[in-house]
């Protein structure tokens, strides 16, 4: 509070809280997840991924019931989620499009907003109050919105054998956990509110009509 009232005091944009990026992200997932839900339903082999779920949903219930040790059931899932991948890469080229042209090219030419961020009234600019610029946009979308893990994890569906599959996805996605984590403690405990995303961008979500 106490910042938030030095902000208005130098006439300085208010900064989103993390819990008002969280919302807004919350937004934007559960969107683009009933629109890629109801695009995705033609393009997937229905049959051969709902035998691979079921498989999935047997082999959790065998290991439940300790009727495999945990080292049958690694090496099982292991297999399973490749091939499960690898049936739905179809809707995950469609995710990736999508996420793309609504957080990059929708958000740029909406001036930094996208529907959740309009809702939770805020939005991306500089820090220096200059020009926001699509490459901004880019950099901030391919860290912090999964871009650059589905793009690798979806070659390596397509390329590589389930085992190093398994390790690409492992390696990428703890890489993308913990910058979201860092970040987000940035965000919540820096004074200006900014998170690695922020800083290598030399941007800002701040409050709408508060600048």
């Amino acid at each position: 509070l106490k910042n938030r009232i030095k902000e208005v005091i130098r006439g300085e944009p208010m900064k989103a809280t993390l819990q008002e990026r969280f919302l807004a992200y919350i937004i934007e997932v559960m969107l683009l997840s009933i629109i890629l839900s109801i695009i995705s339903s033609t393009s997937i082999n229905s049959s051969n991924y709902s035998k691979l779920l079921e498989e999935q949903e047997n082999l959790i219930s065998k290991y439940s019931k300790q009727e495999i040790t945990i080292a049958e059931y690694q090496s099982q899932a292991k297999k399973l989620d490749y091939e499960i991948a690898k049936s739905s890469y179809p809707s995950t080229i469609i995710g990736l499009v999508m996420s793309i042209a609504y957080f990059i090219i929708f958000q740029f030419f909406n001036g930094g907003q996208t529907i959740g961020k309009k809702l939770m009234k805020i939005r991306i600019r500089k820090q220096d109050n200059g020009i926001l610029k699509i490459q901004d946009i880019i950099i901030r979308t391919l860290i912090i919105n999964s871009i650059i893990t589905t793009i690798v994890t979806l070659i390596a569906v397509l390329t590589v054998n389930s085992e190093s599959y398994y390790i690409i996805r492992t390696v990428i996605s703890t890489a993308e956990t913990l910058f979201v984590l860092v970040s987000s403690f940035m965000i919540l405990y820096r004074k200006d509110k900014l998170g690695l995303q922020d800083l290598m961008t030399h941007t800002e979500v701040v409050k709408e009509g508060n600048w």
